[in-house]
């Protein structure tokens, strides 16, 4: 990935709009911009119900389509090795290409424009069209967190929450489109959401796809004030739209268009607000850099010729390539100490990726089961459509709140105790195990509470473990490795959304039909198959909490083998490499 000289360092001259463009905050702008799109695989319990009745799955072929579909939006081991070798821009324009294509056919096929697809046609599209979040996913956070690695929990956390609230976002500017129609029929039918994710996404990541870039890894301790501006804005835009969602819930007397019109005015004022605090970082940089130009062109000076007199007192050795030659198969034996870069196949081959492997494909694998299933339950339970899709639209911003506390407590945590963030992945999984207990024990208004629970903690694992795997295994290979554990999620979700969760929900489904037609065989093929109330989720739900709680343990396990590395200087490296710049805020 191509590096930019931050802005910073060379000196602000020139025209402040253009060097604006081109620094660091201006892409962190952009990069929440992107992410805030990049979530569109957590709607698909928005539109599920409409795809298996238009093109007459059961809900094992749904939950299959539900799996390739994850298996797109985690499978990033692709984009991250294309970022090893090619501009963030490229990424970028790659992943609107594919999210526009992929998104596109879904909407063809569910629209019946084109003949209906075969189930492995449908499943492609569906991995081309969510495998795009991981193009831009991939370019932004190893830009962001090359630039802030001293900062790198709240970075991620920041930006991750922004994928956790995408839904909701991208829900609401829907809501507000279809508002406009002034049509029942339309506001009803979830179909055209399936239109605005192959849209929209693709259109933020083009008009960014310029900005985003690499830039010198910055030293600086305010670095953490507009991140913390940043969040607050973000916690604002959130709040908001919790409090539309629960607003929506006990009716409102306005009209639609006039309601989801204001709302959305709001919103968008909310998502752009962080541009001013973007404004207001580089102009102060871009003032202290005119006034002090001169100074630090002597000091530059300066450095240059010590830099030729040390050059011309140190007489020029040759090493022996043998000797520094090392076989790939004792270079992989030989891994560094936790901490420092490893290579992607020591990453891959250690006991604590192992781990965390596992931890994704227990924790994240059955809570992103549940939230694949919140619009088959809201159909079980005799929800409306439009009831689903606030239902969809509250885990998203619970996934939010989840993803942004993680990054800032496990920073506040780890600097102030030495606290290691595998032991919050540990504490987001045993609550996630209440959630998931909370389903099966339930009834309507404690189906909300658990699904808020399921959503806080299923957002705020990605973080912690994004960072962790920064921490354990270096920046060289990042964008790679934080793909590679990725698939755990879709692996986790496959083993208990198709192979439990499809197959007792079609059970029950033949089970409840028997009883009104009893011609029925279990072993029937019967067509769509619609199973209510929560007997057709109960059993399901009681694997998850206890696959969930194996998945604890096996963090507890991470958390002992690193206790002793979260103790030391974590970030010491880059504090050795980088004189530290101490700036005082008036």
């Amino acid at each position: 990935m191509m590096v930019a000289k931050d802005n910073n360092h060379q000196g602000y001259h020139g025209n402040f709009a253009k060097q604006f463009h081109k620094g660091k905050w201006f892409m962190v702008f952009g990069s929440s911009l992107i992410l805030s799109c990049a979530g569109g695989s957590y709607m698909f319990g928005m539109y599920s119900k409409d795809l298996k009745a238009t093109l007459g799955y059961d809900q094992t072929t749904l939950n299959t389509i539900g799996f390739f579909k994850n298996l797109g939006a985690n499978s990033g081991i692709i984009s991250g090795l294309i970022a090893e070798i090619t501009p963030t821009w490229m990424i970028l324009l790659i992943g609107a290409v594919t999210n526009f294509v992929g998104y596109f056919m879904v909407w063809l096929s569910i629209t019946q424009k084109i003949p209906k697809p075969e189930v492995w046609q449908m499943c492609l599209y569906f991995v081309i069209g969510t495998h795009s979040q991981n193009f831009a996913a991939t370019s932004v956070m190893i830009s962001c967190v090359n630039t802030f690695p001293l900062n790198r929990g709240i970075v991620v956390g920041f930006l991750q929450s922004f994928v956790g609230l995408s839904a909701a976002i991208i829900s609401q500017f829907h809501k507000t489109i279809i508002a406009s129609c002034s049509v029942h029929y339309y506001y009803q039918d979830t179909r055209s959401i399936v239109l605005v994710l192959a849209v929209f996404p693709a259109i933020v990541s083009i008009l960014f796809a310029f900005t985003i870039r690499g830039f010198e890894p910055s030293t600086q301790f305010n670095d953490t004030r507009p991140f913390f501006h940043f969040f607050y804005i973000a916690t604002a835009l959130a709040t908001f739209i919790l409090g539309i969602t629960i607003t929506h819930l006990f009716e409102c007397h306005l009209s639609k268009f006039a309601y989801h019109l204001i709302a959305f005015l709001i919103f968008l004022f909310l998502l752009v607000l962080p541009l001013f605090v973007a404004i207001r970082e580089d102009l102060f940089l871009w003032k202290l850099s005119e006034a002090e130009s001169e100074n630090l062109n002597v000091i530059i000076e300066n450095q240059e010729n010590d830099n030729n007199n040390n050059n011309k007192a140190e007489p020029t050795t040759s090493t022996s390539t043998s000797t520094t030659m090392y076989s790939c198969f004792k270079s992989i034996l030989n891994k560094p100490e936790r901490g420092e870069d490893h290579t992607i196949l020591q990453a891959l081959l250690s006991v604590d990726m192992f781990l965390i492997f596992f931890v994704s494909i227990c924790g994240l694998g059955a809570n992103l089961a549940a939230i694949d299933n919140l619009g088959q339950i809201g159909e079980s339970l005799g929800y409306s459509k439009v009831k689903t899709q606030y239902f969809v639209s509250l885990v998203s911003v619970w996934n939010f709140f989840g993803r942004v506390f993680s990054g800032f407590a496990s920073e506040a945590l780890l600097g102030l105790y030495k606290l290691p963030r595998p032991w919050l992945v540990t504490i987001s999984l045993f609550i996630s195990v209440i959630g998931h207990v909370a389903i099966v024990l339930s009834n309507d208004s404690g189906l909300y509470i658990a699904s808020c629970i399921i959503g806080f903690c299923f957002g705020a694992q990605i973080p912690l473990i994004s960072a962790t795997i920064s921490e354990i295994f270096g920046l060289k290979h990042y964008g790679a490795l934080l793909n590679y554990w990725h698939l755990g999620s879709p692996i986790g979700s496959y083993l208990m959304n198709v192979l439990v969760g499809g197959t007792l929900y079609d059970a029950e489904a033949k089970n409840q039909l028997r009883k009104i037609d009893h011609s029925v065989s279990l072993n029937e093929e019967v067509g769509e198959l619609v199973c209510f109330g929560m007997d057709c989720y109960n059993f399901t739900f009681v694997i998850f909490a206890t696959i969930i709680l194996l998945g604890a343990f096996a963090s507890l396990v991470l958390v002992k083998r690193t206790s002793e590395f979260y103790k030391g200087d974590i970030y010491k490296k880059f504090r050795e490499n980088h004189k530290q710049q101490h700036i005082v805020w008036l």
